[in-house]
This record gives structure tokens, C-alpha cells and sequence, in this order.
């Protein structure tokens, strides 16, 4: 049985180099194209300035394969429903993703079941405006485009923006895999690091899996089971959540993999494409060996570098390591193509690492940050040397 799938999304290298330590044959369409991506499988790069449309298109050139989407596919159900009618869909339709990404919907699921539920408002009549409301886009991934209510800025667009209260607390990610019986089975939690230069409420990075009470944990398991049960979601997907008060309060749920999927996979040796693969009946056992060398009980942090300023990388880069089938953590992962501009505040490569504590991975993974940005002004500035090969890695 052919072992292909096709993986599609704005960045899709982690859930690749997942599929090929299961021993899939993944397929990847996304707008990086990154070099650690095209070194490990077949990719496909996406124009910008026609994503997402052309991926409706290319996908349909491509081998008849199951295919399962990455963030941010979930703002588009019309589109997962069209490339769904070519090729068998390992992952959510569209009809599930409208319902359970409606945040009144899902205040409302979990207030039924007694679960903390943030309040939202379709418009800003009566509300404070103290910065305790929040104006979030009813499409965005990773924490785009959220600003604070304050009164100056306009009403939200009916069917475009919401209103959510602001809960102030540690931002967590919980993963889950909803199988086909209708249940739902915690994977894991990591704490998730937010804001940076251009994004107040972006997501800049994850740690875990991190312990969190057991009332918590209690309390997260229900909030999986509503998901399943009430909307219906299958596959990997993850709930982002501040925690207040002894509290988990949802702040939205991504119904498909997650960037704290490959923090959880390092850390655990956990295979997050296989579980996903079997929630859709795919009854393929793992080929590879689908785990990852990082010790037990150790700590897996991620952290996104954003471009200080407008540069380009050097032409003479040459990047080491970003071999999936090595099973080892790299230290540098979605790694640009020699050449490649950036634009002040884009995403320009993740820096991974392991350590025996969250606190300790938060630490070095903020002096390499340094480091790193201090390295890509040299390059917005021209002051990197490029006559030379420069190994990176």
C-alpha cells in the first residue's frame, strides 16, 4: 500500500519530517519551501501573492494521495472541502472547521458542559474601553491581527471581527487526537511564549510538555471530549488556552496539527502523523521507527527568530543537518534558501532545543535568539560576507 501523502499549509516542514520518521512519503506544498524541507521530500513552493488559491490547483497535479492541512488551511473550509473531493481527506472538512472556529459556537459548547468559556460580543455597544476586551479576526492563526479594544479603534466587521474578553494568565497549548469512536485523548501541554516586535499576542515559541494540576488536566480532558462529541473532530488538534485561577480558559481551538506538536514529538518520542494517519482509518503501521533520540523527562522548547529589519540571506549559506531520518533534534529548523529576502518582522528559521527544564530551555534558546537577530541585521545591513561558504547549523 502506497505510503504518499500530501501535506499542505502556510509551513509544513514539522509535520513532514514527521511523516518521514513514520515512514510516509510525504508530498509538501507550502509558501517557504524552506531548504531543510526540500531536502528531506518532494515540495512545492506557493506564491504569496496567489496563496491560497493556486493550492487548490497544484494539489490537483499531484499524486492521487490522502492529504491532511497545517495552520493556517483552517480559514479556508471551502478550500479543504474542494482539494477533499480529489484525494481522501486525513483531517477535518470544512463543515466542522466553520463550527467549532465560530467562537460563539464554542463559548457556547463549553458553557453547556459547565466548562469555563471567555465571553465575546459581536459588537463593542456597552463595552469598556480599557484594553479588557480584545478585537481578534474571526480567520487568523498564530496570533495575527488582535489588538485591545480602547474606543478608538472602529466596531469589528460582522463576520469578520469579534470581540473576546481578555483573560490575563500563562498561555498554554493542549494537544489532542480525537479518534474515530468519538473520543478525544490528551497528548500533552506546553506553555506557549507570546508577542514579539510586531505582534503583541503573536506566537513566538513553545516549551513542554509542561505538568499542570490535575484539576487542570481534568478540566482539559472534558474540554477534548466536547470537542469531539459536540463538533465532531477527528485527528490531531490543539486548544489554546490562559490559565487563571486554577482555570483553563480556551481562547480557541486549531483543528488540525499544531507548532507544539513537534515539541511534544521530541520530547516523548511520541509519532503525531501516525496517530493522526489511524484517527482516519488509515491502517498503515508505522515503516520507519517514527520516534525521535531526545531523553526522557527532558524539556523540548521552539522559538521563531523575526527579521529585525529587511535583509536577504547570503547567497554563500550552507546549511547543516535538517535530516529528519537521523531521528536527532536539530538545532535550527525551516531554514531559508540561500538568496532568500525577508521583510522586517517575518519569520526567517525556528531555533529548537532540549534541556532538563522549561526554564532552562527558555534561557538558551533566548541567548541564541540574540545572537540570531544580531546576525540578521549583519545580513540587513550587508555586512555578512558572502564571497565565502559559511556553514550554518
Amino acid at each position: 500500500m502506497s505510503r504518499t501523502v500530501l501535506i499542505v499549509g502556510a509551513s509544513v516542514r514539522a509535520f513532514a519530517h514527521s511523516a518521514i520518521r513514520a515512514g510516509f512519503q510525504p508530498v509538501a506544498i507550502d509558501l517557504f519551501a524552506d531548504w531543510d524541507l526540500r531536502s528531506a521530500c518532494e515540495a512545492h513552493q506557493v506564491d504569496p501573492s496567489t496563496y491560497p488559491a493556486a493550492l487548490e490547483g497544484l494539489s490537483s497535479t499531484l499524486p492521487k494521495a490522502p492529504w491532511c492541512y497545517t495552520g493556517a488551511i483552517e480559514n479556508h473550509p471551502d478550500l479543504i472541502d474542494r482539494i477533499a473531493r480529489d484525494r481522501p481527506l486525513w483531517g477535518n472538512p470544512g463543515e466542522i472547521v466553520r463550527r467549532v472556529r465560530d467562537p460563539f459556537s464554542l463559548a457556547t459548547a463549553l458553557r453547556h458542559a459547565s466548562l469555563p468559556a471567555i465571553d465575546v460580543s459581536r459588537n463593542a455597544r456597552g463595552l469598556p474601553a480599557d484594553g479588557s476586551w480584545l478585537v481578534k479576526r474571526v480567520r487568523s492563526a498564530g496570533g495575527a491581527h488582535i489588538r485591545p479594544f480602547d474606543g478608538h479603534a472602529p466596531e469589528p466587521v460582522e463576520g469578520i471581527e469579534y470581540l473576546q474578553r481578555r483573560v490575563i494568565g500563562p498561555s498554554g497549548s493542549a494537544v489532542f487526537v480525537g479518534t474515530s469512536a468519538g473520543s478525544a485523548r490528551l497528548i500533552g501541554v506546553t506553555r506557549q511564549w507570546i508577542g514579539h516586535d510586531d505582534a503583541a499576542f503573536g506566537y513566538l515559541g513553545s516549551v513542554g510538555p509542561v505538568r499542570v494540576p490535575r484539576q487542570v488536566r481534568d478540566q482539559l480532558r472534558q474540554i477534548g471530549a466536547v470537542l469531539t462529541g459536540e463538533f465532531g473532530l477527528r485527528g490531531l488538534f490543539g486548544v489554546d488556552f490562559v490559565l487563571r485561577n486554577g482555570l483553563a480558559w480556551p481562547v480557541e481551538v486549531n483543528p488540525r496539527p499544531t507548532a507544539s506538536v513537534e515539541v511534544l514529538e521530541w520530547a516523548t518520542g511520541w509519532s503525531a502523523i501516525q496517530d493522526h494517519a489511524d484517527a482516519f482509518g488509515a491502517e498503515l503501521s508505522a515503516e520507519g521507527h517514527g520516534t525521535c533520540s531526545v531523553r526522557p523527562h527532558t524539556k523540548v522548547g521552539k522559538l521563531v527568530v523575526f527579521a529585525p529589519l529587511e535583509g536577504r540571506v547570503p547567497d554563500a549559506i550552507r546549511w547543516r543537518g535538517g535530516n529528519p531520518r537521523s531521528g536527532r533534534l536539530p538545532r535550527l529548523a525551516d531554514l531559508p534558501m540561500p538568496g532568500t529576502s525577508f521583510q522586517t518582522g517575518q519569520p526567517v528559521l525556528t531555533l529548537l532545543i532540549a534541556a532538563s527544564s522549561a526554564a532552562s530551555c527558555r534561557t538558551r534558546l533566548i541567548r541564541r535568539l540574540i545572537q540570531w537577530r544580531a546576525r540578521l541585521r549583519s545580513w540587513g545591513e550587508g555586512f555578512e560576507p558572502t564571497s565565502t561558504a559559511t556553514e550554518l547549523g
